[in-house]
């Protein structure tokens, strides 16, 4: 039988790497998914996005140990992860970002040893100021596995700002509209092409990963235009007097809904609800 030539070698060690790395990959989505995290869904690599595992690599790689071991790898990786998103933070809540994570009890008391590790934190935030200022992923986790003679690393982190959707586009006073086929969270009857104007923004977690976790929709709290208002079945409105519920408006997720152009004013709205409270005086 013929020798097998060193590059064949080479490439069946990277062909097992690769399946090696995807198999670990997998399991780190499997984890995700089975964590209480406040996310909906995870979407594996998405497209157009750098691989945070290698960003996160090469952000602490100046300070890797030689000889390095798994456990100090480790403990490069939290303490570049915690720099990283505290050099996503405002400057001004930084340092009491670091005292809470001192304030866990880590360190024992050991004064000399917070003094360096924050050093190393201060360091690793000019690092990341200085050479992945464009970079505004928020890193969420990461998990370390041996793999052959090396470390593989997965990490979950925010998407990019651009992948934003445009719910987070909407502010209070914007004019939005229903969407087709949505249903009153209350009585589960069609609400599409209600139209009214946003009062209130409940922003979620917007955590993505590279595993990219999408984030949930936003809470919007919509005062319904005086069209929608006249248009609203008496029934419905009796049924929400006996419930205590508010007519006037609605919570509805920011994907329920998209911006229209305002047809009436907020003095047309503060008109047709007090003439239809006056209506519901009269029957009393």
């Amino acid at each position: 039988m013929a020798k097998k030539s060193k590059a064949f070698s080479e490439l069946l060690r990277l062909q097992k790497m690769s399946q090696g790395s995807q198999k670990l990959l997998k399991s780190f989505e499997k984890k995700l998914r089975e964590k209480s995290l406040p996310f909906k869904e995870i979407v594996v690599s998405p497209s157009g996005e750098v691989k945070m595992s290698e960003v996160l690599e090469d952000f602490v790689e100046p300070y890797r140990e030689s000889p390095e071991t798994k456990e100090s790898m480790r403990r490069l990786l939290t303490l570049g992860t915690i720099a990283w998103n505290l050099a996503l933070s405002p400057e001004s809540k930084r340092q009491g970002m670091i005292d809470r994570v001192f304030n866990k009890d880590l360190l024992n008391g050991d004064e000399k040893l917070k003094a360096e590790i924050q050093g190393l934190i201060e360091e690793l935030i000019a690092r990341k100021n200085r050479y992945f200022s464009e970079n505004r992923r928020m890193i969420v986790d990461f998990e370390l596995k041996e793999l052959g003679n090396d470390y593989h690393i997965s990490v979950a982190s925010t998407l990019s700002p651009e992948f934003s959707e445009s719910e987070f586009d909407f502010k209070v006073g914007d004019s939005v509209i229903v969407k087709q086929g949505v249903l009153d969270p209350d009585f589960g009857t069609d609400i599409g092409g209600w139209q009214g104007r946003i009062v209130t923004i409940e922003r979620q977690s917007n955590l993505i990963g590279i595993v990219a976790i999408e984030r949930q929709s936003n809470h919007i709290g919509i005062e319904w235009d005086s069209i929608t208002l006249k248009n609203i079945p008496s029934s419905v409105i009796d049924q929400c007097e006996v419930e205590n519920l508010d007519w006037t408006q609605m919570c509805l997720s920011s994907t329920d809904v998209e911006l229209t152009q305002p047809r009436d004013t907020e003095e047309d709205v503060a008109a047709i609800i007090e003439q239809i409270e006056s209506n519901i005086v009269g029957a009393i």
